[in-house]
């Protein structure tokens, strides 16, 4: 069984949820896709538009506001799903490491 990860999404495929809603998605499956404008309306039809965090989990796109960035994403996955034995290696570039904002880039053996 897969270690699973909640996140609350505002957003699938495009469409907005008619609320938020609190799911759970394995925690490898989930890829970072892009930050993201989000749009909708509020209650007097103006346009209230708030940065959202898009991931791709199968072939659906899901947004939320859970997280701004894909570092905050990833130290939350990594702290709610710990470390997996499937993580191999760390990625290295002449000798050093790749990260992203400070955060080491791994992959997995296959």
């Amino acid at each position: 069984m897969h270690r699973q990860i909640p996140i609350t999404v505002v957003t699938y495929n495009g469409e907005f949820l008619e609320i938020p809603k609190l799911m759970y998605f394995d925690c490898d499956l989930v890829v970072y896709v892009g930050i993201y404008n989000a749009r909708t309306y509020d209650i007097n039809d103006c346009i209230v538009v708030r940065k959202a965090f898009g991931f791709l989990y199968g072939n659906d796109l899901w947004q939320t506001f859970d997280f701004k960035s894909i570092a905050e994403f990833i130290e939350f996955r990594d702290n709610y799903c710990g470390q997996t034995e499937d993580v191999c290696c760390t990625i290295t570039y002449n000798g050093c490491l790749v990260t992203y904002n400070d955060t080491k880039i791994t992959f997995k053996a296959a």
